[in-house]
């Protein structure tokens, strides 16, 4: 593999790539020094779930993402989140003015949507639970 320097034109090869890595981890030492800082290297934050999706996922997020669509031509659906929980496991969270508004909301565009696609796109069938809210920060309320 070698990567183009555009400045010059001139080609890298991983071995020259791997050499100035090498001189950037014995300058941030020197300097770490120099400075009084910790010398250690640093724990940068790692997010377990991937940002990225995979092909295989791209169904999965195809339906979610129609389904915000479909979301907001519902009244009684006042909040409607799609999310991924892991990179295999995704969720729909939305709440209702009411139990006539749920009721719609399970029984309308979305829900039917789901529940045709689901067994190709689902390993288990989706779960539908009912939640009681014991308390609720919403900035956003309009």
């Amino acid at each position: 593999m070698s990567t183009t320097n555009h400045k010059n034109g001139a080609d890298l090869d991983m071995t020259s790539i791997e050499a100035i890595e090498a001189e950037l981890k014995k300058f941030e030492l020197e300097e770490r020094k120099r400075l009084g800082l910790p010398v250690e290297d640093a724990k940068h934050w790692f997010d377990a779930v991937p940002r990225e999706f995979t092909r295989d996922q791209r169904e999965h997020t195809t339906i979610l993402v129609s389904g915000l669509t479909m979301a907001h031509d519902e009244p009684a659906t006042p909040i409607w989140f799609a999310l991924r929980l892991s990179p295999t496991t995704f969720g729909v969270f939305d709440a209702f003015h009411d139990e006539t508004g749920r009721q719609a909301h399970l029984n309308g565009r979305i829900a039917q949507a789901l529940m045709a696609k689901a067994p190709e796109l689902f390993s288990v069938p989706p779960s539908i639970e009912k939640i009681e809210v014991l308390g609720l920060k919403n900035d956003g309320a309009t």
